[in-house]
């Protein structure tokens, strides 16, 4: 590994990716955020396949891997063995503690903010070595896991030895951490991440809202793009009361009994097929259920002064 000081509080290195990774090395500059001067170790890992590397400095410093724009695939998973962070990215920023995990595409512009004294962990991956659709990855690549995240405790008790343990291992050592550490990321990926109910069931109920008017919008639908199974799904759905079929029935039907006012000349067939429900009959059964009105006598209601049409 070349490292090498750009000038006074800045260090500019480079770190493996996976075997078979579409660069040769990534560039990473650690600029101290407050003194002129910093010690940094960076002790790069090996492990089959897997490249990695541990990062360690005793003062606040921003850490900035330099993306490649043309490395579509490869992902780095790293790990806060130490201190706490601040990440940002074009798409978000968030704060990491002591434990957390944070997975980010190598393509893209991130930097890592260390309020402290820090250590943390990384290792290139990618959906090929690990088995999972490149979309699981993607769905890592947009949270933060909290160490108390049970794939979070396994992860930082991997990287915490894996550069002091790994480049004295055995072949079959190393093989054998190998197999352990993709495991682990592989079914991270397949789990969702490992967030919790609560986030999951945030993301769900944002994703449902921009997803109303999808005509197949339905638990195997919300399951999927979120990259979890529909019992899982339909678990971390359990504390808004209702199930997913329903909420989104009440969703859609709000929006039917909004536009019935808004295009007084629309039918109701054509309002419900704007919502993703084609059949003029169940937007009636099912309107008139939640709210004791059909979309018809609603409509009549809304023309006669003084008369309150429905229930909000």
């Amino acid at each position: 590994m070349d490292v090498t000081e750009q000038d006074a509080g800045t260090i500019v290195s480079g770190y493996g990716y996976p075997e078979g990774g579409s660069a040769a090395a990534d560039g990473i500059v650690m600029t101290s955020r407050r003194t002129a001067t910093f010690t940094g170790s960076l002790a790069p890992w090996a492990a089959g396949v897997l490249r990695g590397c541990s990062v360690s400095f005793d003062a606040p410093v921003h850490v900035a891997p330099a993306p490649h724009r043309r490395s579509t695939r490869d992902y780095l998973v790293g790990t806060l063995v130490s201190g706490e962070a601040v990440i940002t990215s074009p798409d978000r920023r968030v704060r990491a503690a002591t434990g957390s995990v944070v997975v980010y595409p190598q393509n893209r512009d991130v930097t890592l903010s260390f309020t402290d004294a820090s250590e943390y962990s990384i290792v290139g991956v990618n959906a090929g070595m690990l088995g999972v659709a490149p979309a699981a990855l993607e769905g890592l690549a947009r949270r933060v896991l909290a160490p108390r995240d049970a794939f979070s405790s396994a992860l930082a008790g991997f990287f915490a030895e894996a550069h002091r343990q790994l480049p004295v291992a055995s072949p079959q050592t190393a093989q054998e951490s190998e197999d352990a550490l993709l495991a682990l990321i592989r079914a991270m990926s397949r789990a969702g991440g490992g967030e919790s109910s609560e986030e999951l069931l945030d993301r769900m109920l944002r994703w449902i809202e921009s997803h109303l008017t999808d005509e197949d919008l339905g638990p195997e639908a919300v399951a999927h793009a979120h990259h979890v199974s529909v019992g899982h799904a339909h678990r971390a759905f359990r504390p808004a009361g209702v199930t997913i079929s329903q909420h989104i029935l009440a969703r859609r039907l709000a929006g039917i009994r909004r536009d019935l006012t808004a295009s007084p000349r629309a039918s109701v067939a054509e309002i419900g097929a704007r919502w993703g429900i084609y059949d003029a009959s169940r937007v009636s059964r099912a309107f008139r259920q939640a709210y004791g009105i059909s979309p018809r006598e609603h409509r009549r209601a809304l023309q006669t002064p003084g008369r309150v049409p429905t229930a909000a």
